[in-house]
């Protein structure tokens, strides 16, 4: 399938947060001024229907994009908030968000995937790993810190169901087509290693890398 018939996008939650400290609820504004292309993200049922919506019969998706607040239990998709224990409708849960995840299967491209660009949410491998079965497409997330520029602070991690439900890979380097075979492959039971000292040197590095763009911007 040739890069025409792939459709990448972008959703993201531009809403002022009040829930949150001042500086997390401006976040998703702040990123929206760096941020092109964009689609106004408000729920996860919106997320799917825009995609389903917008693809033409020989189109699949290259890269689904999630900017919103995270942490290391679930992603938000707008109001929405995405977890593990949600998806299997335990809590505040709804087992309608599966229904809407499973939409989305067969759609992505042969090296398509998702980004959840939430903060932590590199963490939480089993909401990533039950993402990636639902839709069964691979799933990147970081371990870190998301800056407004998109930098992540730690590493990332892939989880693919369809490669293998009791392992995930970490250190893969940033969500893309050639690191979908990359990382060091770790039991699902085991805790994400999220401060060791390659992701201590990797904070440094992106944090240089802001530091500079700044300065190359202004």
């Amino acid at each position: 399938m040739s890069e025409n018939n792939l459709v990448n996008f972008v959703f993201l939650d531009s809403r002022i947060d009040t829930r949150r400290n001042p500086r997390d609820a401006l976040s998703g504004f702040a990123t929206a001024i760096l941020t092109t292309n964009e689609i106004e993200m408000t729920s996860l049922k919106q997320v799917v229907e825009h995609v389903i919506n917008s693809l033409r019969p020989n189109q699949k998706i290259g890269v689904l994009q999630i900017i919103d607040h995270g942490d290391a239990v679930g992603q938000e998709f707008g109001s929405d908030l995405i977890t593990h224990m949600f998806l299997l409708g335990k809590g505040l849960g709804k087992l309608e968000w599966r229904q809407h995840l499973m939409r989305l299967k067969g759609k992505f491209g042969k090296d398509g995937y998702i980004h959840l660009a939430g903060c932590k949410v590199g963490q939480s491998v089993y909401t990533m790993m039950e993402i990636s079965k639902l839709t069964g497409a691979p799933v990147f997330a970081g371990t870190g810190n998301t800056t407004a520029s998109g930098h992540n602070t730690g590493s990332y991690v892939l989880v693919d169901a369809a490669k293998s439900k009791l392992s995930y890979r970490y250190e893969t380097g940033s969500p893309s087509v050639e690191a979908l075979n990359k990382g060091r492959e770790m039991p699902m039971g085991s805790r994400v290693p999220t401060s060791d000292v390659f992701d201590r040197m990797r904070m440094r590095a992106n944090v240089v890398k802001i530091v500079f763009k700044a300065i190359a911007g202004s």
